[in-house]
Parts: structure tokens; sequence; C-alpha cells
């Protein structure tokens, strides 16, 4: 699906460069613990909320060095490891690459990384929303893209975003609410809900906006930075369908020459449209899209949504079972959610 949509970009004359964060807590690894679903009980291994820090993690040396290595080897090469937001959390960043090869990566970095804490007894997981720490944040991944034509960046025209780059962010703004299910595909999806905590939750874009769903940023040097910073998917989802969903949206723009409205500032997020909140819209949102079905295909929307109808009725009937609420979004942690993800998701 992804290799389609780079596909697309390749006959239009383009080239794709993604480059990843990928934000994760690391844990001392309790099988008794983690088999009882008890992940508050886990320690984490970090002692503060202190952010883009290297002098945090010296404990961590070691294991960050051989993370380095390994990913060197595969031919998908890290950038930078640095603590973030969040005690005992930290985030790594990716070389920028084509489409297909830096989902590649992340996909074997999120692996690897698990093996890796594994030996050292130590643990993480895809889980996004944990909630086992005080003031927590959620686990997120940001796809950096831009694409290039004949050697130059498409998205800068000398002063800002281009022409083509506001196309391809008005197509990836229009589909965002359709394709919201591949961002937030689980039912613990909907608890990284919180702007506060950088989890963006509203259809906005802005320039060099942290709270906003896609950041545009041009960094220091406009010509090789400028790009769109799409922040919505957690750590849970599938960075190849994540990528094909903002490709496909991008292209969907272009193709139609869409207009991309004006971004918004902090104190103008809250006038901005919600996406949808629960997994059940979610869902019905996707099913209903004629956009999705047009550049996924009815196969994938019917077999993707009957998944995710039958992991909300599991959820569900759990609750139902148990006498709890159902609770689709609120900062409640459900220990259905911490033993069906923390573990299962890699």
């Amino acid at each position: 699906i992804l290799q389609q949509a780079e596909d697309k970009l390749m006959d239009l004359g383009y080239d794709t460069k993604v480059g990843w964060e990928y934000e994760f807590y690391v844990f001392e690894d309790d099988h008794d613990a983690i088999r009882a679903g008890d992940i508050k009980d886990l320690a984490v291994i970090g002692n503060n909320r202190n952010a883009y820090s290297i002098a945090r993690q010296n404990y961590l040396l070691p294991i960050i060095e051989e993370f380095f290595h390994r990913m060197n080897s595969t031919g998908a090469p890290l950038e930078y490891i640095h603590t973030e937001y969040s005690r005992g959390m930290y985030e790594y960043t990716t070389v920028p690459t084509s489409a297909v090869a830096s989902a590649d990566g992340l996909a074997r970095g999120r692996l690897y990384l698990r093996e890796l804490l594994n030996e050292q007894g130590l643990t993480s997981t895809a889980m996004t929303a944990l909630c086992s720490v005080e003031n927590p944040t959620h686990s997120g991944i940001h796809a950096n893209v831009s694409l290039w034509k004949d050697g130059k960046n498409a998205f800068w025209d000398g002063k800002g975003l281009s022409e083509f780059g506001q196309h391809f962010l008005a197509g990836v703004m229009r589909t965002m609410q359709d394709f919201h299910l591949i961002f937030r595909p689980w039912v613990n999806s909907y608890r990284r809900f919180d702007p506060e905590a950088f989890c963006p939750c509203h259809v906005a874009w802005g320039d060099d906006n942290h709270f906003v769903s896609v950041r545009v940023s041009h960094g220091l040097d406009g010509e090789k930075k400028t790009r769109v910073e799409h922040r919505v998917a957690g750590t849970d989802t599938c960075p190849h369908l994540v990528l094909a969903a903002i490709l496909q949206g991008g292209i969907y723009g272009i193709e139609n020459k869409l207009e991309l409205q004006p971004g918004i500032g902090l104190e103008e997020i809250e006038a901005a449209e919600l996406l949808t909140n629960t997994l059940p819209d979610a869902i019905t949102r996707f099913k209903d899209s004629k956009i999705a079905r047009d550049l996924f295909g009815d196969a994938f929307v019917e077999h993707y949504c009957q998944v995710r109808e039958e992991e909300w009725a599991e959820y569900e009937e759990w609750c139902k079972e148990n006498g709890i609420e159902i609770d689709h979004n609120g900062p409640e942690v459900t220990k259905w959610e911490y033993k069906k993800y923390f573990d299962w998701l890699v």
C-alpha cells in the first residue's frame, strides 16, 4: 500500500524524504507484573521530566551505543536519542530516507529496541497511553515528510512553503478526519487525546506549532529542512500505513490543486474541528469515506474496519462483565488495555 503511494509520486517526478521521531518509555522487566497487567508496578528508568537532554541518559549509554550500531547495520541509521518530556521517556529520530525504506527502518527499530532492552533486563512497549507514571506524556510517532524534484526541495519556494507544498498539505488536512482510524487504531489510542501533553486532537496545522496536528517547519535552512511534521499517530500504529495515509492525502491535494486554509496559533486551537474522539466513530468515518475507498480499496477498508469492530466489541464485553462504565477517551487505562496491549504491541 505504501509502495503504491511512493510509486505515484515517482510517476509525478518526485522523490520522498521521510524522517521519524519515535517516543518510548523504558521499564524494568517484571514478567509477573506484565502478565497480571499490573503495569503501574513497573519501575521506569529515568528520574525526571527533562526533555531533550543528553546528560540524563548515562545509565543507558551502552544500550544506546549498541542500538546505533544495530540500526546502522540495517541501513536505517539513527540521528539522535535523547530524553523526552516524562519520567522514564526517551525519543530517537531517524535519518531521512525514501518512504518505504523509512517505514521499514522504523519497524525494525521498534523491534530491535525491544530486543536490546530485553537482553539487559529492561523492556518497552508500543502501547501509546500508559498512565503508569505521574503526569505522563503519551508516546507518539511524528513523520517529517518532504518531496524533492531534481535534487531540490519542492516544499520550499525561497520564502516559505511553496504552492506545491500547500496543495500537498491541504490534501493531508482534507483527508485527516477520514483517515483518523489509521492514526488511532486501537481502544487505547484514544487515551492519547490531550493537546496539553502535545498529543494533537484537532484538524489543524500551524507554522512551528507543536500543539497542532501538522507542524510546518523550515529549520535553520529552509531549502534543506522545510517539511511537514505529522504529529497525530501514536506508537501503536503501523508506520507503513501511517505514511501511506499521509502521502495519499498529499497526492489527493496535489491532483486536485486544493487550497490550503490558513494555519492557526495557540489561541485558536479550541475553535478548530475536533478529530473523531472514539474508536467506533473513527471506524464509521473510515468505512463511509469515498476517499478512503478510492485510495486504499474496498477490500482493505472492509478488513481494517472489521478488525477494529471486533476489538471494540471485545473491550465493550469486558467492561460489561466487570461492571465498568465504558470510557472512550478518559485518562484511566483499564486492566484490559494493559493486558491486551502492553506486551503484544511491539
